[in-house]
């Protein structure tokens, strides 16, 4: 019997400090967005609807390709009742 070596893949490697921080950041940007529209018991087209926006955006938004800007983050969270922190720390 031939023994398979399993290779573990890191996505991760070649990215650096900041790029691994902004994908953090947009995986927490995403779950609280699904999070919230779960909440409301809404499909994503129901809560496009809501927010007056495509269902292709909020799957954007859930899949962490979109790259907000402030201005656009802090008008969704307001539009969704939530409140954004923004914490600057020296490293």
């Amino acid at each position: 019997m031939k023994q398979v070596t399993k290779k573990v893949i890191d996505p991760f490697k070649e990215l650096t400090e900041a790029e691994k921080r902004e994908s953090e950041l947009l995986a927490q940007i995403a779950m609280t967005i699904v999070k919230k529209r779960t909440s409301m018991g809404m499909t994503q087209t129901e809560f496009a609807n809501y927010l007056g926006v495509s269902q292709a955006m909020v799957y954007k938004w859930e899949s962490c390709s979109y790259n907000f800007t402030l201005k656009s983050l802090t008008k969704l969270y307001a539009s969704l009742n939530l409140k954004l922190e923004i914490t600057a720390i020296t490293a």
